[in-house]
């Protein structure tokens, strides 16, 4: 069964509805890091952390273990996509963080050669 037979299937076991749940808390995450949210993002990683751990925690069956190998592998790639974003926004707020230190050393330059 592929991811989005998966995700919107109707009767889906616990354990399935655990795995979607993980994915869909892995596509939230995405959005807020996509929206800059990553005070949001991070508290929702930490949920997925928990939930992870608790879906874990509970051996895989050999019948849902291909299932839950094409999850985690999509939840790697929205995992992946995260930390693009992240590396992106934080290489940002290095170049906004020179041009502002630029700008004092500028400032700093003019007031003491206009005094």
């Amino acid at each position: 069964m592929g991811i989005e037979t998966f995700r919107h299937s109707d009767g889906l076991s616990p354990r399935q509805r655990e795995l979607s749940g993980l994915l869909d808390l892995s596509e939230q995450i995405l959005s807020f890091a996509e929206l800059g949210d990553w005070g949001s993002a991070v508290k929702l990683q930490r949920h997925r952390r928990l939930s992870m751990d608790a879906f874990f925690a509970e051996p895989c069956a050999p019948a849902e273990s291909a299932e839950v190998s094409r999850v985690i592998r999509s939840i790697l790639d929205i995992d992946h996509q995260v930390s693009d974003i992240l590396y992106n926004f934080r290489h940002q707020l290095v170049k906004e963080s020179g041009a502002a230190s630029r700008g004092m050393r500028q400032v700093d330059t003019y007031l003491s050669n206009s005094v």
